[in-house]
């Protein structure tokens, strides 16, 4: 037998070589775990930056709406405009009636995600909105209208439930609206489909 393959002669260098060859095998397994965890916040932090932005860009456009609707008090609001009057025949503003359907809340942390039903009425005499599970509701203020979706300030008048978001309302058909909220205070939005 060769001193080399004798394990009683074997130089005391292939046996620190072998224990760090083990230990750099048992490092990498846990550096994959960290590289999952980092991957997975890396993620996070990107759909979070999307959100903020999509929330900033939304601001702009609310602040624009009030700022032109402030340039044009004379104009009357929506909800009082004759019925041949150009805004009132506007296929983006909702018809009359009540509507329900789900919200589907979504945010983080994830125990923010939720669904619950919700109601929203709209007349040429006010819109208003309901959660009736979360026991609030409120008045729906239209501002104007972002491309096609008409724009409504929610005021919440019972209920704890966060008030001043904004609410887009796209109208899919005469009796069938989708609808997204959202808040800049707020780490979640809600989007819904309602029906009459």
């Amino acid at each position: 037998m060769t001193p080399w393959l004798n394990w009683s002669t074997r130089p005391p260098l292939l046996g620190l070589l072998a224990a760090l060859s083990i230990l750099l095998c048992s490092c990498g397994s846990g550096d994959s775990g960290e590289q999952a965890k980092l991957e997975h916040a890396r993620r996070e932090g990107a759909a979070a930056a999307r959100h903020a932005d999509q929330i900033r860009q939304l601001q702009k456009d609310v602040a624009a709406l009030r700022s032109e609707r402030a340039a044009t008090p004379e104009a009357a609001p929506s909800s009082s405009l004759p019925q041949g009057s150009p805004e009132a025949t506007d296929a983006r503003i909702p018809e009359s009636g009540a509507y329900s359907g789900e919200a589907r809340q979504r945010g983080t942390p994830a125990r923010l995600n939720k669904n619950y039903p919700v109601q929203m009425s709209f007349s040429s005499t006010g819109s208003h909105v309901s959660y009736p599970t979360l026991a609030c509701e409120g008045q729906l203020r239209p501002l104007g209208f972002e491309a096609a979706n008409r724009v409504y300030e929610e005021q919440i008048t019972s209920g704890h439930c966060d008030g001043g978001g904004i609410w887009l309302v796209h109208v899919d058909g005469p009796t069938t609206l989708e609808g997204s909220w959202s808040l800049p205070s707020a780490s979640y939005t809600v989007t819904a489909v309602l029906a009459r």
